[in-house]
């Protein structure tokens, strides 16, 4: 069995006083996603959706993933749990397709998805990591 791949984006908050929504912030708590290439593909779940967008806006085949996810990120507080979870969707799957997805692209995705892009820039920008080398999936 081939290794995980193991991605993580951190927490944000854009609520910063007169920066409302103008500003982001990147917090050190974070959602980490341990992949598994194949599997189902559950479209309840906000990071296969994530990563499905990017398999169909770059016209490629989704393999399907069996994810572990750690959330350290409180649900429902304005810290960008959603986003974080979009981000490491997104990031995967761009991994699996070999990085073919500018950084641009990561983002525009991840904000179209997400509905504010000063949360995902924040979550984008702020060095979300993926552990394994980069190949097609």
């Amino acid at each position: 069995m081939p290794d995980p791949i193991v991605v993580r984006a951190p927490a944000t908050s854009a609520n910063l006083g007169s920066g409302f929504d103008c500003l982001g912030l990147a917090l050190d708590l974070w959602t980490e996603i341990d992949a598994q290439v194949g599997g189902a593909c559950d479209s309840s779940d906000l990071i296969v959706r994530a990563a499905h967008a990017v398999f169909v806006e770059t016209a490629s085949a989704c393999p399907g993933f069996e994810l572990r996810a750690t959330n350290a990120i409180p649900l429902g507080r304005g810290l960008g749990s959603s986003a974080a979870a979009i981000a490491c969707g997104v990031l995967l799957a761009n991994h699996c397709l070999g990085a073919v997805l500018s950084e641009r692209d990561v983002l525009d995705i991840a904000s179209r998805l997400e509905g504010h892009m000063h949360v995902c820039r924040s979550g984008c920008h702020c060095r979300p990591w993926c552990s394994c080398p980069i190949s097609r999936c």
